[in-house]
């Protein structure tokens, strides 16, 4: 718990965290449901929260959408941390959709941009973590967008690269 509200008892917890909410539409519900829901533990009331605002089946759209993503022309980096957002939705729930860390970096390395996959299927690339292995990939990412830019800014690039990565596209005429 945040160290500012430490010292609230956990009957008022629920209290604080529902008179915290900005949203009319949700201030109204609680206002209509205020005596039963400032008896409930916060588990019990983020539970109720949820089936009142999220859409039914929200954590197989989540997952749909974490399972079809694809890198495209994305940086590796920005397109990771959505990923991980995604999954860490779907974690910091009840849900049993969440991706193992195992899992997540598989669905990574089959949906990544098709040249950051090349070039790390040429690489004999040891992690022993998933952190590890997705600051390596990331660097390698890195790597290819500098080689790129390198390339268009001597001019051996063509104007319109048909590469897919991010930074060998450039910018119609």
């Amino acid at each position: 718990m945040c160290l500012k509200h430490s010292k609230k008892k956990p009957e008022e917890i629920v209290q604080f965290v529902a008179d915290g909410m900005l949203e009319p539409h949700f201030v109204k519900w609680y206002h209509t449901n205020q005596k039963q829901i400032n008896t409930m533990n916060l588990d019990a009331y983020l539970t109720k929260f949820a089936k009142y605002a999220l859409p039914c089946k929200w954590e197989h759209r989540v997952l749909n959408t974490l399972l079809s993503a694809k890198q495209g022309n994305k940086l590796f980096s920005d397109w990771e941390i959505k990923l991980k957002n995604l999954n860490a939705l779907l974690s910091n729930t009840k849900s049993t959709c969440c991706l193992s860390s195992t899992a997540l970096q598989a669905q990574l390395e089959v949906n990544m941009n098709p040249d950051l996959c090349a070039k790390l299927d040429n690489m004999n690339l040891i992690a022993s973590t998933f952190s590890d292995w997705i600051h390596k990939v990331t660097e390698l990412d890195k790597d290819l967008c500098y080689g790129t830019r390198k390339t268009q800014a001597v001019g051996r690039a063509p104007l319109r690269s048909t590469n897919t990565h991010p930074d060998s596209i450039i910018n119609k005429l």
